[in-house]
């Protein structure tokens, strides 16, 4: 009897042991599947679904940490005379972007605006800038995809893989950590802009604008998103371009199902309008550097307004034109001789394009990616719904010809 009593004691205690690592086991499973189905949900089986996941947690959380720079200037414990707020949000902007993606995609490249020497050179803006980073971070499970600086020599080997020798790799993630600098320090609109180029060619595009506004549907520079922060536009190349709100830190990026992205609530598509317009309403620009005049003269040439379009930053003007607040975009520097730099581009040509807008040159020449950081083989933009852009450049020859 004893035996036998002893016997079905260890049964039971193997059996008890059994239950646990099962238990264990599953709850381990669960804890992986979790984490297994947001890349899963991410990747959606749809070409560039998980580097477009990736792309939206980074640029959401470098325009948190920008949207914290304005909150302190506001407060005044940061000062805007001396131009230190955007340099400490552009450096830390670029950590954390690189950061993200350099550990989720460790073969691919970067084009970026910054390089660290001068974090090198001055301890105090160094220090500044590592404070900002470190305690800026996302909540929710999707965060701890995120790699983020280790130190501040992690952060500034990060940055500086945006200004190394141009990359060989095929992939190239092209970023602006803070489109419209001027503007940014007005607390007016800026972007934080972020694009994937394989083989020159756009794939993915993710712009934070922070500060936008859009509910009487116009675009303005100075009605900014004080108590919020603003809107992220999105998108893939073939399909299509969209926008959503930018949420606090403690509120998850969801991962969009690119097979039905409008399946989410908080998600809106973005279509233009294919119709010619009776008046083009034109993004406008104030910039020495730029041909006002003969813009000017495309604009009365086909009866366009510049009512409620102005827009400073390079980015901002994709945004108008995607989100149709305007309607034409047309750019070009006096010299032909001047280039325009990759990252005030990349990015929001594909959300233009993928919201039905036609994007080239004024020779109507597609935008040449290959080229490094200037687009070199292309003179001035042209940006409109198709029949628009058509007329626009038929009327730019007549300028450039005359």
């Amino acid at each position: 009897m004893l035996h036998l009593l002893h016997k079905k004691s260890l049964d039971f205690v193997a059996a008890k042991g059994a239950i646990r690592r099962i238990v264990s086991r599953l709850r381990f499973t669960t804890r992986r599947h979790r984490y297994s189905t947001i890349h899963t949900n991410a990747a959606m089986d749809a070409p560039y679904a998980h580097e477009l996941h990736i792309a939206e947690l980074a640029v959401h959380q470098a325009s948190l940490l920008t949207k914290r720079v304005l909150q302190a200037v506001d407060k005044g414990s940061l000062s805007k005379s001396d131009k230190t707020p955007v340099t400490v949000a552009d450096f830390g902007s670029q950590a954390l972007l690189i950061s993200a993606l350099h550990h989720a995609f460790p073969n691919d490249g970067f084009i970026g605006e910054e390089d660290s020497s001068a974090l090198r050179s001055n301890s105090e803006l160094r220090e500044r800038v590592w404070d900002l980073v470190k305690s800026t971070t996302l909540e929710g499970d999707d965060a701890t995809t995120l790699h983020h600086p280790g130190s501040a020599d992690e952060m500034m080997e990060m940055i500086d893989l945006g200004v190394n020798a141009a990359p060989d790799s095929r992939r190239t993630w092209v970023m602006d950590p803070i489109d419209g600098t001027e503007a940014f320090l007005r607390g007016e609109q800026y972007a934080v802009a972020l694009a994937l180029l394989v083989d020159g060619v756009q794939k993915v595009a993710v712009l934070g604008c922070p500060n936008l506004v859009l509910d009487d549907g116009r675009f303005s520079e100075t009605v900014t998103d004080r108590a919020g922060y603003g809107y992220r536009l999105f998108a893939v190349q073939g399909r299509g371009a969209f926008m959503r709100k930018i949420s606090d830190r403690s509120d998850p990026v969801k991962a969009v199902n690119l097979a039905d992205p409008e399946a989410d609530a908080s998600v809106k598509r973005l279509r233009l309008n294919q119709n010619l317009p009776v008046r083009p309403r034109f993004v406008d620009w104030e910039d020495k550097s730029m041909d006002v005049v003969r813009c000017r003269a495309v604009a009365k040439e086909l009866d366009g307004t510049w009512v409620h379009t102005s827009a400073y930053a390079a980015q901002l003007k994709y945004v108008v034109i995607a989100t149709g607040c305007a309607d034409i975009l047309t750019r070009y520097f006096k010299s032909r001789d001047r280039k325009s730099f990759i990252y005030d581009h990349a990015g929001g040509i594909l959300v233009a394009e993928e919201a039905g807008a036609v994007v080239t040159d004024l020779d109507g020449k597609k935008i040449d990616f290959t080229t490094g950081r200037r687009l070199s083989a292309n003179y001035g933009f042209a940006v409109a719904v198709p029949l628009l852009h058509a007329k626009a450049i038929r009327a730019l020859k007549i300028q450039f010809q005359g």
